[in-house]
């Protein structure tokens, strides 16, 4: 298992994820996101997000920079004196293009239709669009691998081990990494009602969601 990736580990962040990511299939692509929770930055009102799309082994380094200099740009309204944490994660499940673009398109139409009836959102998104469209490849219906993730919230790391040793015995590990709060483990689907890790207190299984990386400040 990965131990926490420090923030200034540039080589072992992008080697994480180079070998996390899969394109084999052509038609799926990752969303690489920077979150600014209030959680580390109580002077924050809202959250801060930041999104880059990766289509490609060849453009992971390049994206990672992109939010890596914005991370250590970025000044916030509220105390622009201040530096702002950010985390940094990458989509559980790669999105599936093909399927995400024609539900873009049909979202076009409908902008279009609510535009020429002077709907202010409307017109607001449109001007938007590439903001649109990560957030269309983001829904959990276009998600193109169905990988779980398996939150624990707990940093011992008995309790870890505790819910590694039930992973192991009903699925397959893909990756598993330290998270600020505990582990983050990515697995193949399983039947989970079956499997007795649904009693325990602090862990939680999405069958999609982001997988955290590191922390950038």
């Amino acid at each position: 298992m990965k131990n926490l990736i420090k923030n200034n580990d540039r080589k072992n962040i992008i080697k994480f994820i180079n070998n996390y990511c899969n394109f084999k299939n052509g038609d799926n692509v990752y969303i690489l996101h920077l979150l600014a929770r209030k959680k580390e930055n109580e002077f924050l009102s809202n959250v801060i997000s930041f999104r880059e799309i990766i289509t490609s082994e060849k453009y992971i380094e390049e994206k990672y920079n992109k939010l890596l200099s914005i991370s250590k740009n970025f000044k916030s309204k509220e105390n622009p004196e201040k530096n702002v944490i950010f985390r940094l994660y990458i989509s559980v499940n790669s999105r599936n293009v093909k399927k995400s673009y024609y539900m873009y398109q049909k979202h076009l139409i409908d902008l279009d239709f609510n535009i020429k009836n002077n709907h202010e959102p409307s017109i607001h998104k449109m001007k938007r669009l590439d903001k649109e469209w990560i957030k269309i490849l983001s829904k959990n219906k276009n998600k193109y691998t169905r990988n779980f993730l398996i939150d624990i919230d707990d940093n011992s790391i008995n309790y870890y081990k505790q819910v590694n040793n039930i992973l192991k015995n009903n699925t397959t590990i893909i990756t598993k990494i330290k998270s600020p709060n505990g582990y983050h483990i990515i697995t193949k689907p399983f039947s989970y009602p079956n499997t007795n890790i649904t009693d325990l207190e602090k862990v939680e299984i999405k069958t999609d969601g982001l997988l955290f990386i590191t922390i950038l400040k």
